[in-house]
């Protein structure tokens, strides 16, 4: 084991590996800091220790307790640590041993006040201070395990697909299924929502997005993806409509497919007008659009006039710029209506997630801490230390 110290700062830092002896020796700093506040013995209310298990959490008070025991024993077994802290203190030994029952004394008779916590505890104990402030129950009970509760939450869904009550979450449902489906993803729909869920139900990134979204329910989702749907029909009708007029265009001024070199820009124009939109990337098409070459055969430039032929090329060019800005809008609203589906569900669980708190009286970690951080950017750090009925100067 080492330990590391900062001659700025009172800081420590114990590096070991399992089992070489790491709670006996913050045990022993923690009883040293207390012997060392004389006269009063209470220094441990301002001592705030924090670990990452219950199990830890266990093993740290009951390592404090024993050696407070045990030191004032005359054959204690603890009479190594008894000569380490004579020397490390300058104190004799009969007055660590008056130190330590008297420390021992207090905490027993004041042990709520013996802080020693896991990290998801000590929050816990903060929450439930600004129970007021949060708009919690002062009961609420703060759920620390995402799976846990998602678990529920999918299985509480998954119990309604089906019945004939629920023909609009059915319908949800089925595209849902048949989204996964196109996508080749699992077939294992319920590993799908709690994947979906746990990634996105309790993230601090998505939370503000839900609460946006909270008050739509399945009927005002169908209403929205016809809302879609119709413009992205709309959308399609101008796409197509553009390649026919480019193509008529070309036409127009007596110009077929063979003008062109390999026919690149001809039959990317009757593509769309067909419906097929693709190959916008393609280079030709780039260096058309921006006008490092207007794609015509070196036959056709011989035999047609540059003015006109340039003219042509403008007014293609022209086309394609709204082709390419309405075919953005098209891809977006068919982003949004491959994925609105998972939101709608995302969102019913949202909603059995709501129902859950109020029948268990619990809030999730997350959201507790998305609110406690914003009521507290609103207030002075001593208030904290109000809320929580302590003041913390000394930390493990």
């Amino acid at each position: 084991m080492s330990i590391k110290s900062n001659n700025i700062v009172p800081f420590s830092i114990f590096e070991a590996s399992a089992g070489a002896g790491k709670t006996y020796n913050l045990a022993k700093e923690y009883i040293k800091l207390c012997i060392k506040d004389s006269p009063h013995h209470i220094i441990y209310k301002n001592i705030l220790a924090i670990t990452f298990t219950n199990k830890a959490v266990g093993e740290m008070k009951e390592r404090i307790i024993e050696f407070l025991t045990e030191i004032p024993k005359p054959e204690g077994k603890h009479k190594d640590l008894l000569d380490s802290l004579h020397t490390e203190l300058n104190l004799t030994e009969d007055d660590i041993k008056q130190r330590c029952k008297k420390i021992l004394f207090n905490i027993l008779h004041d042990y709520n006040n013996f802080s020693i916590y896991t990290i998801d505890s000590f929050f816990q104990k903060i929450v439930q201070a600004f129970a007021l402030e949060l708009n919690v129950p002062l009961n609420a009970q703060i759920e620390l395990s995402t799976e846990t509760i998602v678990n529920q939450i999918i299985n509480n869904l998954m119990a309604r697909v089906g019945k004939d009550e629920e023909q609009q979450l059915n319908q949800f449902f089925l595209k849902f299924v048949e989204s996964h489906i196109d996508d080749n993803k699992s077939w294992k729909i319920d590993k799908e929502l709690k994947e979906d869920g746990t990634k996105n139900l309790f993230s601090e990134k998505t939370i503000p997005s839900l609460q946006k979204i909270k008050v739509l329910q399945l009927n005002d989702f169908q209403d929205i993806i016809a809302n879609l749907n119709q413009k992205k029909n709309d959308i399609d009708r101008h796409l197509k409509q553009f390649g026919k007029e480019a193509i008529g265009i070309i036409c127009e001024h007596g110009l077929t497919k063979n003008e062109f070199s390999r026919g690149t820009v001809f039959t990317w124009f009757t593509n769309i007008s067909n419906g097929i939109y693709e190959n916008f990337e393609n280079a030709t098409i780039l260096k058309f659009y921006n006008r490092e070459t207007n794609n015509y055969t070196k036959e056709t430039e011989k035999k047609y006039d540059h003015t006109t032929l340039d003219a042509i090329a403008e007014q293609l060019r022209i086309k394609y710029k709204f082709i390419l800005q309405d075919y953005k809008i098209y891809v977006s609203l068919n982003m949004i209506l491959k994925h609105i589906y998972s939101v709608a569900l995302l969102q019913e669980m949202q909603r059995g997630y709501e129902t859950i708190k109020q029948q268990r009286h619990l809030t999730h970690i997350s959201e507790a801490n998305i609110q406690l951080s914003k009521h507290l950017q609103q207030e002075k750090v001593p208030f904290i230390y109000e809320k929580i009925g302590s003041k913390y100067q000394y930390f493990f």
